[in-house]
């Protein structure tokens, strides 16, 4: 009897035991969930820091996600109330697609909804034709957008996402870059607002036989999903079989906004749990610093002149630190983080000659933080200059040649005077 109830015991504490293991495993697997997408970035939106990344900077194919920056061309070219009507062009869209027809006429952001929840193709299509007059027109005001944003390893030769035949002309960007092509399209309320939207009803037009749906996409955004997350904002995923999974996705907390960006992913599974892992560690192991606020005297410039021209801050000027890099003191005391920075202006060659009033911007600045990450911030005057007067400034710099010049003027004209003086006595006599 004994030995019955000390075998029933021991199995029972290796049954605890082993199950304990596989909970504990489970746990941390949890709270440390891993992906084997090729490339992630973090990114704090106000500083443009990256917090975590991998292969931020390598370049790859966006796919879907491409259509966050139609939809910044969409939006900052059009009128949500503006009629689309649909050409040829869009019915032969590949791929996802809610079934426009030639001749349809729909609103901008009935078409915005299919862009952003379902990812509809055929609504690229037609938005880009409509904004851009021409489909190749759109396509270059996506690549100057880019370029205004500074994003170097950018490129749009569509504005949908889909997989060129040509390797060469996908679309192209990195994990990093597309980060801030989110950080951009934030900016816009209509794009936040309508990429939150999780189903929409397109509006029946003549001739139709069934109803037009589009569901959101972002599992971040459901409340009865797995994968919810409550601080999320705006995102937009992409897929196609060569590019594998990407997704780009904003999420505010505590008065900050952090962005994710993960570009070919094998699966859902893996990289939702992933995307909120990095969150949460933006959220509960960096800090936010202010290093300079907007208007303060960072710098002293004196012209030839000597007159004193403070250089202010532009803006304010924020910093991301990792708490473990700093003590809770310092975090505290945030002033102090300043001992750790490397300031080094910027002026422009000709700053002695140009007029400029209070407030104008001009010059630069770089700050060093730890010798690590490089900050620029825009310098403005404190005071009100006056441009120097060009015949002074290059009499002042030249003073002694201007002297030389006028003295042997003088004396030539003397010895011209005294000559013709000789003469005419000469004469005279």
């Amino acid at each position: 009897m004994k030995k019955g109830i000390n075998s029933i015991i021991l199995f029972l504490i290796v049954f605890i035991l082993c199950n304990s293991v596989f909970f504990c495993q489970n746990a941390f697997a949890e709270e440390n969930p891993k992906s084997d997408c090729e490339s992630y970035a973090l990114v704090d939106a106000e500083t443009g820091q990256v917090l975590l990344g991998q292969k931020e900077n390598t370049v790859m194919v966006p796919a879907s996600t491409t259509k966050v920056m139609t939809a910044i061309i969409v939006l900052e070219n059009s009128k949500l109330t503006d009629k689309v009507t649909v050409g040829e062009n869009p019915e032969r869209a590949e791929g996802t697609s809610i079934g426009l027809k030639k001749g349809d006429q729909y609103t901008v952001e009935d078409l915005l909804h299919g862009l952003l929840l379902e990812s509809a193709n055929d609504c690229a299509e037609a938005l880009a034709e409509h904004v851009g007059g021409t489909r190749q027109h759109f396509i270059e005001l996506m690549n100057k957008k880019a370029q205004d944003l500074k994003l170097t390893h950018t490129k749009f030769v569509n504005p949908s996402g889909l997989w060129e035949d040509d390797n060469v002309t996908t679309n192209k960007t990195t994990s990093y870059e597309l980060s801030l092509i989110l950080k951009e399209a934030l900016k816009y309320p209509d794009y936040v607002r309508i990429s939150r939207v999780l189903n929409y009803k397109f509006p029946p037009l003549p001739g139709d036989t069934f109803e037009k749906w589009v569901n959101n996409k972002n599992e971040l955004l459901f409340k009865k999903n797995s994968f919810y997350y409550q601080p999320t904002v705006a995102g937009k995923a992409g897929y196609t079989k060569k590019s594998k999974h990407t997704f780009t996705c904003a999420a505010q907390k505590d008065g900050r906004t952090l962005i994710v960006t993960i570009m070919k992913s094998s699966s859902k599974n893996d990289y939702f749990p992933f995307i909120k892992y990095l969150f949460d560690y933006g959220f509960n192991n960096t800090t936010k610093v202010k290093l300079y606020s907007s208007g303060e005297k960072i710098a002293t410039y004196k012209t030839k002149d000597n007159t004193s021209v403070p250089l202010l801050t532009a803006n304010d000027l924020y910093y991301t630190v990792d708490n473990k890099d700093f003590s809770t003191d310092v975090l505290k005391n945030k002033n102090s983080l300043k001992d750790s920075l490397k300031l080094k202006v910027n002026l422009p060659k000709n700053l002695n000659k140009v007029h400029f009033k209070k407030g104008d911007e001009v010059a630069t600045a770089s700050i060093s933080v730890n010798n690590k990450d490089s900050l620029n911030i825009d310098l403005c005057s404190g005071i009100t200059k006056e441009k120097e007067n060009e015949l002074l400034s290059k009499f002042s710099n030249n003073s002694k040649t201007y002297i030389y010049i006028t003295i042997g003027s003088l004396t030539v004209i003397f010895i011209l005077y005294s000559f013709i003086k000789k003469s005419k006595r000469k004469k005279a006599q």
